[in-house]
């Protein structure tokens, strides 16, 4: 009997053990399974990701290569002139566009000033700001609009600021010099804004009406993070 019992249970027995290790066995397959899946899903986003951020890049150097292509560039030229008339010094500044393309809509920056002449506020377009070093602030005034305002690569354009002597401390027997800068605004082909500034020097004395150094600075985008 007892050994009856004991062949049944070692017949009953062994599959059971069997179905046992054969479900722990599918388990950890499936758990291995699902790591690695897990570890696929994780390795192919990151790829995702960095392919994203490598378009993306290139996508911004392609826009900014094609920008510059198209970008127009000015120069403030050297041959600006001075001339003395009536009570005026008047500054004809000539701008030439040695960029890569066409700039649209050029003007010039000025800004309404009011200032007091006589006892008699006037108001004024100030087109130009003097050096921070300056001891006296100049206003310098935009009396003369640009000869052209769509230019081509090559082209030049210019136009006339002006500042009043009478405003200027001795000016009859010390003249005066100044560091001046002044702001022009275009666009592009594709109608992208730029903002780009100027800077000259002059004295009227020492250099016998004659503007001495000129530099012209890199033009702004303006709104870049639109792009």
């Amino acid at each position: 009997m007892n050994e009856m019992l004991k062949d049944i249970l070692s017949i009953g027995v062994g599959p059971l053990v069997s179905l046992v290790i054969l479900w722990i066995t599918i388990r950890n397959q499936n758990k291995s399974q699902k790591e690695s899946l897990t570890l696929l899903k994780d390795q192919f986003e990151k790829t995702l990701e960095q392919k994203e951020n490598t378009d993306s890049i290139f996508l911004k150097s392609k826009h900014k290569m094609d920008l510059i292509s198209i970008m127009p560039y000015f120069r403030l030229e050297g041959e600006a002139q001075i001339k003395e008339k009536e009570k005026y010094l008047r500054f004809r500044l000539v701008l030439k566009n040695i960029g890569n393309g066409i700039a649209l809509n050029v003007k010039v920056v000025h800004k309404s000033k009011i200032i007091e002449k006589l006892g008699v506020t006037v108001p004024q377009s100030v087109v130009a700001e003097t050096s921070p070093e300056s001891v006296i602030e100049n206003n310098y005034i935009y009396s003369d609009v640009l000869s052209n305002n769509v230019i081509q690569k090559g082209e030049k354009t210019d136009f006339e600021i002006v500042l009043d002597t009478e405003d200027i401390y001795d000016y009859g027997e010390l003249g005066v010099a100044d560091q001046v800068f002044f702001y022009i605004q275009f666009q592009d082909l594709w109608l992208n804004e730029y903002t780009q500034k100027f800077y000259f020097d002059y004295g009227t004395k020492i250099s016998g009406m004659k503007v001495n150094r000129v530099e012209s600075f890199e033009p702004m985008l303006l709104n870049p993070e639109d792009l």
